[in-house]
């Protein structure tokens, strides 16, 4: 006899599903019909999840938002000085956009959809939660010195965030140039540089 799944882990399995078709396809033509019939349940038991079919991707772009904050929180949280953890999270960022691929084509579709101001809303918190976390390591290296007292750091912030918007695009089209090394490169382009010319990190 089958287990009966919880809400969570069918809520789970409807957001990987709906991830595959919004991917294959987009946000405007994929549908919850197709999601059902891939799960092989109804389309109102997706519906005693979430109650339309915009409600199942703006979950989705919160999952993928999640996950990144969560990794990025565990970088912080090993208490390296400022520029350390800043290369570290560009880093860890690059070595794991290529995991998934599927999330990137949705993310991507996302930025298509900002006529839809629910869309467009939720988009803007995130990438304003990303700013405002690099923001939060480059004011720690203020406090401690690392970086000068009078340091642009809400710049540097919006340079990351640039930096991890193209290489999403990156990846998606297959830019083979661009990889790991060469995002370390562009770090040390960006990351500040102390009297002599040689990076701070």
């Amino acid at each position: 006899m089958t287990k009966r799944m919880s809400s969570t882990e069918r809520r789970k399995q409807i957001l990987r599903v709906a991830v595959a078709i919004f991917a294959r396809s987009n946000y405007k033509t994929a549908t919850v019909k197709e999601m059902a019939q891939e799960i092989g349940i109804s389309e109102a038991a997706i519906f005693n999840h979430f109650p339309t079919k915009k409600s199942i991707f703006l979950a989705i772009l919160d999952r993928i938002h999640a996950r990144i904050i969560a990794f990025w929180q565990a970088e912080i949280d090993k208490d390296d000085d400022a520029l350390t953890t800043l290369r570290n999270m560009g880093l860890k960022y690059m070595e794991r956009i290529s995991d998934h691929p599927q999330e990137l084509k949705v993310q991507f579709q996302a930025i298509s959809e900002v006529d839809d101001g629910d869309i467009k809303a939720l988009l803007k918190n995130h990438h304003q939660h990303y700013v405002d976390t690099i923001n939060r390591v480059i004011t720690s290296g203020i406090n401690v010195s690392t970086f000068p007292a009078d340091f642009d750091a809400a710049s540097l912030a919006y340079a990351f965030d640039a930096l991890g918007v193209f290489a999403n695009l990156m990846n998606l089209v297959g830019e083979e140039r661009f990889d790991v090394n060469r995002a370390n490169k562009i770090l040390d382009l960006i990351l500040p540089m102390d009297q002599s010319g040689a990076s701070l990190s």
